[in-house]
């Protein structure tokens, strides 16, 4: 407790630093145990001191299609997450329906939310009825096809 103090008196530039251990206690300190490898990621050699092993076999594999279906999720999180900012939108400015530039420059999303995974803008369009839906183009990049990805619920 004696370095808190020290702490306290010093100021923010002391907070970067850690007291030294006494002797007596670095002695009674368990050793710690290397961290086990992450699923997909080979066991440390002994050889290497322990260190994974740097080969380029050693690397997981990626399936194909995994990213685009990553992508797409990712499309849906920010198409719901816009959503959300249109509702924002409605409920404070009224019923208008907001472009998704109209939501970055009255900052309900940050500018760099305003593009999906393929870098292309979401589309967000409004009925009468206080419906909005936010959609992505999707990996084509072309409104409108099959693989556009977004949200079409009722509020």
């Amino acid at each position: 407790m004696k370095w808190l103090a020290v702490l306290v008196g010093v100021g923010a530039q002391a907070c970067t630093k850690e007291p030294s251990p006494s002797p007596a206690s670095a002695r009674t300190r368990p050793a710690l145990a290397p961290p086990a490898p992450l699923s997909g990621e080979p066991a440390p050699s002994a050889e290497a001191g322990g260190a994974p092993s740097a080969s380029p076999s050693a690397a997981p594999s990626e399936k194909p299609g995994e990213l685009e279906s990553a992508r797409v999720a990712m499309a849906a999180v920010g198409a719901r997450d816009i959503e959300s900012a249109v509702l924002q939108w409605q409920v404070s400015r009224g019923s208008t329906c907001p472009s998704v530039d109209d939501l970055v420059r009255e900052r309900f999303i940050l500018p760099s939310r305003a593009t999906d995974p393929w870098g292309e803008k979401y589309n967000v369009s409004c009925t009468g009825d206080g419906a909005a839906a936010v959609t992505s183009a999707g990996p084509d990049k072309q409104r409108g096809t099959a693989d556009d990805v977004g949200t079409a619920r009722r509020h």
